[in-house]
């Protein structure tokens, strides 16, 4: 790896990750009167100046592996408030927006994957091409991991993958799990959500997603608040 690229995606992140710091100071917001509507408006600043400078970086593989550690940091975090039981207005703030800040993280994860995608040549592009489930995960066990969306509490698939959630509700509970997965090494990270796409429109019936994959990038508060642990509690993949 180009040691100056290195040098430079450690630096960026360095930054953010000190800007990212600041803003969720509790001490910033302590004598605060509209505590929500000032941090959501650093917080806008903040990706704004977060998605500019992560994409203005040359790509190359540490730029996933740092938004990685963000992304587990950001899941650690919140956590340890939900187990402590952390019920005050500061508190509430810092975990729904975390939630905001990871999904923004692997919407940019996303779209660096797919510009990297559309600079190979088309050999290489054909050869990632997938068309079941069982191409785009990593271990043969994936059927778990697709068998508990019909096995959870209102389940979002049918045993046979007929999609049987509302579709403004929970088309994303599904493409948020993918990304899940995605993101902890179950799926592999060359696939497109344009790829992934296609793939749950062949594999779920009815679920019918644009070809364009925008779902992928939506954040989903179902999924945050009501499937996430439970999913992951279901396929082992709670610390």
């Amino acid at each position: 790896m180009d040691e100056k690229v290195e040098r430079q995606v450690h630096d960026t992140f360095k930054i953010l990750d000190a800007k990212k710091a600041a803003l969720f100071d509790r001490e910033t917001l302590l004598f605060v009167k509209d505590k929500w509507g000032t941090f959501e408006k650093n917080y806008n600043t903040f990706c704004d100046i977060l998605e500019k400078e992560i994409k203005a970086l040359p790509y190359n593989s540490l730029i996933p592996i740092y938004i990685g550690i963000w992304v587990n940091e950001i899941d650690n975090k919140i956590n340890r408030s939900v187990r402590a039981k952390n019920k005050t207005e500061i508190g509430g703030i810092f975990r729904s927006f975390r939630k905001k800040l990871k999904v923004k993280l692997l919407e940019i994860e996303g779209s660096l994957t797919e510009q990297d995608t559309a600079n190979k040549p088309v050999e290489a592009i054909s050869k990632v091409t997938a068309l079941t489930f069982k191409d785009i995960f990593v271990n043969e066990d994936w059927k778990k991991y697709i068998d508990a969306l019909h096995q959870v509490e209102n389940p979002v698939i049918s045993k046979d993958y007929k999609f049987t959630g509302k579709h403004k509700k929970h088309k994303g509970v599904i493409c948020c799990w993918i990304n899940e997965l995605k993101y902890r090494g179950k799926i592999y990270k060359e696939y497109s959500r344009q790829q992934l796409s296609e793939i749950l429109n062949r594999e779920i019936k009815g679920i019918k997603l644009g070809s364009d994959g925008k779902t992928f990038d939506n954040q989903s508060l179902e999924y945050e608040n009501e499937y996430k642990r439970k999913l992951l509690r279901m396929t082992d993949l709670l610390p």
